[in-house]
C-alpha cells in the first residue's frame, strides 16, 4: 500500500512552524519538512499551490487537503489524525498495564 505523507512547508526559526511540527510529532505522524526560506526552490513550489508565501502551510495529500495557519493546521490534525498517535498508543498501554494490575 503507498503511504502518503504530509507535506509541511516552513522555516525552522519561525514559532508557529514549530508549533505545528511539534504537534506533527506528537500524534506519531509521517511527514515531510520543505523549507520555505528566501530562496529555496521549496518557496517557488509553495507559492505556486498556494498563491502565497505565508507558512507554515500543510499539504494532505492523502485527504487533498492543502490549508494555511498554524492553529487551523493543528485544528485540522488533531480532528482527523489524534486517534492515530502516541496519545492513542499511550492510553492503550496504559489500559493494558491497569487491566493487568487489576488482575492481581
Amino acid at each position: 500500500m503507498l503511504e502518503l505523507y504530509q507535506k509541511l512547508y516552513q522555516k525552522e526559526s519561525c514559532a508557529y512552524s514549530r508549533k505545528v511540527r511539534t504537534r506533527m510529532s506528537e500524534l506519531g505522524l509521517s511527514w515531510i519538512a520543505h523549507s520555505a526560506e528566501q530562496g529555496a526552490e521549496s518557496t517557488e513550489v509553495l507559492e505556486k499551490i498556494s498563491g502565497d508565501q505565508k507558512i507554515p502551510f500543510l499539504v494532505d495529500a492523502e485527504r487533498g487537503v492543502m490549508m494555511p495557519e498554524s492553529d487551523d493546521i493543528i485544528e485540522y490534525l488533531n480532528e482527523h489524525y489524534a486517534w492515530r498517535g502516541y496519545e492513542g498508543v499511550r492510553t492503550a498501554q496504559f489500559e493494558a498495564v491497569a487491566i493487568k494490575l487489576a488482575r492481581l
